[in-house]
Order: structure tokens, then sequence, then C-alpha cells
């Protein structure tokens, strides 16, 4: 459309002999001259005349006109006709139009004029159309970007369909089911399009892969025209789930990103035991996507059409969180609810409970959580009765329980009852091949969910997060872009906008990598020193003059650097 726009120019400047340029309020946008295009609208008082009036301004004696009072040229003028037209829309003029200069070698007679001017308002016309057609393509390009950000934002696989029944977008998930083949060849769109005005939204179960892939359906427009729909897999769908079954499970971990070797690890470990009931205990420090492993895991498992329920044993006071476990009956104390309160076991019954923060339970707790596990059975606080229970358990904890089991704060047995299968979740600075992107993911994500411009890092910018350490792992670093959406307004996100921790994380660095090569430095000149002068008194004494220290000096330095002397 660009090249349109200057051909058009291009050839209505040769016929006129003269020059044709489009403008703005701001600025001249395009022109059949290039020197006309690095001058101001002040230096066109014709275009500043039909800006004020909104009407069209013609000069059929240039030079001799009072606008030309102002041009330095005015005397020796080479300009037949002038006129500037403005872009009309609805009858209303617009913020732009078209300025002609015909030049005194073009064939135009006086009597002629009002067919000039019919001609230059079609040419006008034509060039306003070129330049909104133009408008209109850049801001479906742009809507096309932002719509593949946000479907590939969404865990499911998403294929949106326009008013021809044509894909016009699909996202990595409907890529890998092979939506885009599986809609054509079951004849899909066609049912989508015949279904429209009495259904707006409905499944609809096709066959791909020999296997059933059950698809929810939107479809948009009025009663009566199909403008188009979205297509989309059903995340949490039994059909959906059996249709891909243990192995790789398209929709295992969709919510986990990263692609470094020991997160790959855990999450096979975790999709191999997903469809047992043995007890899973997660370790990772805080931040890591404990919670997140528990779920994929709940949701890959034959349980998953079955409650997720889960308690952080770290949050709740001592003397409340055995009610909230094991639920209480009427009157069991002060306080409590009429009719009493199911607990989170019983709201897990043949599901899944996870125990998060499982190394902040108390003592007398965790001899009853031992005894609810080897019994499969509770009693609610206040109940001598036993309700047997089928919930398979996962915890997790960042603390080390070891130490806990040595130092008498965590009971053994109930070690080896949660520790069935260990999975350890490694932090942030042990997968750094993820940081980046990861930082972009979050980037986007933030972008489009606070409404704000799409921004990008700068090569510096990201240099400085990447060789952050992230004590908070993968909540610090998602906080963190999340801060600076908020903050920075530019579309670049630079060094100064970062956090001052951080920046002054990377100075710190530098000055433990300087000191580093000081010690190094100076560990090679003593051992130097004392291979050519010997290791006795003599020796020392020598290797001491030469070094410029003194010999307790020397002595310090080969205790410091462990230089056997």
């Amino acid at each position: 459309m660009e090249f349109k726009i200057k051909d058009t120019l291009k050839s209505l400047g040769n016929i006129f002999a003269g020059s044709v340029f489009v403008f703005n309020r701001e600025k001249i946008l395009y022109s059949s001259n290039d020197k006309i295009l690095n001058t101001s609208l002040d230096s066109h008082p014709i275009v500043k005349k039909m800006l004020q009036s909104e009407m069209p301004q013609i000069i059929t004696t240039p030079g001799a006109h009072l606008l030309c009072s102002y041009c330095a040229a005015s005397s020796n003028c080479s300009v037949k006709l002038e006129v500037a037209f403005p872009f009309f829309t609805h009858g209303k003029a617009v913020n732009g139009g078209v300025c002609y200069r015909i030049g005194r070698d073009a064939f135009l007679n006086e009597n002629d004029l009002n067919d000039w001017l019919a001609l230059l308002k079609y040419f006008t016309d034509f060039l306003h159309y070129l330049l909104e057609e133009k408008e209109q393509l850049l801001n479906e390009y742009l809507l096309k970007q932002q719509l593949s950000y946000l479907i590939n934002l969404v865990p499911e696989a998403v294929a949106v369909i326009d008013g021809q029944g044509r894909i016009q977008g699909l996202n990595s998930h409907a890529q890998k089911v092979n939506m885009e083949n599986c809609l054509g060849k079951n004849n899909v769109i066609n049912e989508i399009k015949k279904a429209h005005g009495s259904k707006g939204q409905f499944r609809i179960t096709v066959i791909e892969r020999q296997k059933p892939l059950e698809l929810n359906t939107k479809t948009f427009g009025d009663t009566k025209k199909f403008a188009g729909a979205i297509v989309h897999t059903i995340e949490k769908s039994k059909d959906l789930n059996d249709t891909f079954p243990q192995k790789r499970n398209l929709l295992a971990f969709n919510k986990i990103i990263g692609s470094s070797s020991k997160l790959k690890k855990a999450m096979e470990i975790a999709e191999q035991v997903a469809s047992s009931d043995s007890t899973v205990l997660l370790r990772g420090e805080s931040g890591t996507g404990k919670e997140m492993f528990a779920l994929e895991i709940h949701l890959l498992s034959p349980r998953r059409n079955e409650n997720f329920i889960t308690i952080n044993c770290a949050a709740i006071p001592d003397n409340l969180l055995e009610s909230e476990l094991f639920g209480y009956e009427e009157g069991a104390f002060t306080g409590a609810k009429k009719g009493g309160k199911k607990g989170k076991f019983e709201l897990a019954n043949n599901g899944t409970l996870f125990l998060d923060e499982i190394g902040d339970m108390p003592p007398a707790l965790q001899a009853k959580l031992l005894r609810v596990l080897q019994e499969k059975k509770i009693e609610r606080v206040g109940s001598t009765k036993s309700i047997p229970i089928n919930t398979r358990i996962i915890a997790a904890t960042h603390r080390n329980l070891e130490e806990m089991i040595a130092e008498g704060t965590f009971r053994e047995d109930l070690f080896f009852r949660l520790n069935v299968i260990p999975i350890f979740i490694p932090p942030l600075r042990e997968r750094p091949e993820d940081i980046k992107f990861l930082l972009n993911y979050y980037l986007k994500k933030y972008c489009i969910l606070l409404k704000k411009d799409f921004k990008v890092f700068s090569q510096e910018a990201l240099e400085i997060l990447m060789n952050y350490h992230w004590p908070g792992n993968i909540r610090e670093l998602e906080n963190t872009v999340e801060y600076l959406v908020n903050v920075e307004s530019a579309d670049e996100i630079v060094p100064a906008s970062l956090p001052g921790y951080i920046r002054f994380n990377q100075d710190a660095n530098k000055e433990n990598d300087r000191k580093t090569s000081l010690s190094t430095h100076k560990k090679k000149r003593l051992i130097a020193a004392l291979e050519k002068h010997g290791y006795d008194t003599e020796g020392k004494k020598r290797a001491a003059r030469e070094l410029k220290i003194s010999l307790s000096t020397l002595y310090r330095w080969a205790k410091k650097y462990n230089v056997e002397i």
C-alpha cells in the first residue's frame, strides 16, 4: 500500500509538470518531490489556510496572490495553479488533505478550470481511500499480533475462525493437536456455521489421530449472519485428558515454563507417578512452583475430575490447623459452627489434598497425620467416630527435613510416609537457560493483562536480569516483571528501569569478581616466589622480600589461600 501511494503521487507529479503532496495537521506524509518532504507546513501558507478553514483553497495567480507574499520565490514562480483539497469523511473535513502545484508547462486552459478542479477532487478522494486502506491494514496487522499474543497465553488449544469460515489464528497448543487439519477434514467449520443462530455456544466431538477430541465452540454475529467463531479444547475435560493418557500427555505441565534438563527431569518423574495413588513429596525453595507441580500431577491423575484441595500448614495458627484438616463437630469448642464443618481431608475425598509447607506442621499434629496416612481414616475434632477417606496426599516443603529430624522437630516415621516419591524442583539459578524465556513470557502476559503498550527489554537490562541470582525464584521474577510493566512508560525497559536491589546486586557481583581475581593473582605470586626461593625459612624470607611483604604477612597469605608451607 505504501508503494501504491508513492507511485500515484509520482505519476501525478509528472502529469501536472509540478508536485503533489499529502499532509495532515502535523507534517507532510508523502510527496512526489523528496525536497518537499523535508519542509515544514509553515512554509506552505495555502495548506495552513485550508486546515484553518476546512475548505478547499485555490490560487489561480501564483506569485501575485496574497498568500504568496510569504514565499521567497513569488517573483519568479514556476507554478500555474495551486490547489489544496481537504479530506472529507461523511461530508465533514478531517485533519489532512492534498496539495497540487501544477507547473507552467502543464496543458492548462483557464476555461477548463472547473474540469481540472473536478479531476483534482477525484484524485484527492482516491488518495484518501488509499490512506484509509493502509490504516485499516495496519490496524488489522496490529489486531492479529495482539490476538496471537492473547491466544498463546491460553493453556488450551484455540482456533479463531472468520465469517468466511477461514482459520485466522491458531495457538501453539492447537498446532500440537493438529487442530487445523482436524477442523478441515471433519467438515467441522460447516457444522459450526449451520449451528449459528440456534446455538451460540456448543460442544462437538471429532476424531483426530484415531482419538476423540472434544471441542467447545462459540459463534459470533447476529441471528441471521455468521461473523466468526472461536473453537477451543476443554482443559479439564475427561474425554480430552483420556485422549492422550500418561507418557507425553499434551496437556501435561502446560503452565510450567522452561526447558532446562533439571526441570524436565522433575516433570518427567511427576508425569510417570501421576496415575498412581502414592504420596508425593515436592522439595524446593520458595517460589519454585511446588503448588503448580501438585496441581498438574492432580490433573494428569485418574482423580482429575474430583477436588484438588490445598492448605498451607505455615499460614494457619497451630490451634486452628487441626480443625481445618480434620473438621469438627457442633459444640466441639467455643464458636464452633452449628452442625459442624468438614475438614480438608473430607473435602478432598476421592481427590487430592496438597499439604504445603509440611515442615511447619506442629509435632502434635504430625502424629495425627501419620495415623491418618496409615489407617486411611479421620476423626473430626470433638468426635470419636472414624470417617474413612480416600485422599491422595501431595506434600511440599522448602525446609531441610533431614536436619529437622536430627534436631527432633520433625518425625522420622512421618518423613518416610511422605517421602515415597520425592521430586526435587530446581531453583531458578540452577536453570539459567529458562530465565530469558520467562522474562519475555511474563512481559507479554502483563502488558496484555494491564492493558499496556507492548514493551521489550534492552540487551543491557536483559543481561542484568539474567545474571541476577533470583532468591525468590519464579515468584520474584514474575512480580518484578509486573512491577516493570506498571512503572515503565517507555517502550523499552533499560537498566535504569530495574529495581535498585537488582542493579546493586550487579555491582556487588562485579566487586566480588574483582576480589576473586585479585585473590587468585596473589596466590599465584606467592606460589611462584616460594617455588623460586624454596620452602625453608631462608627461602620464605627471600620470597617475602621479593613480594615486598613481611614474613608474618607471607604466613597469613599462605593460610588464607590454602598454600602448604
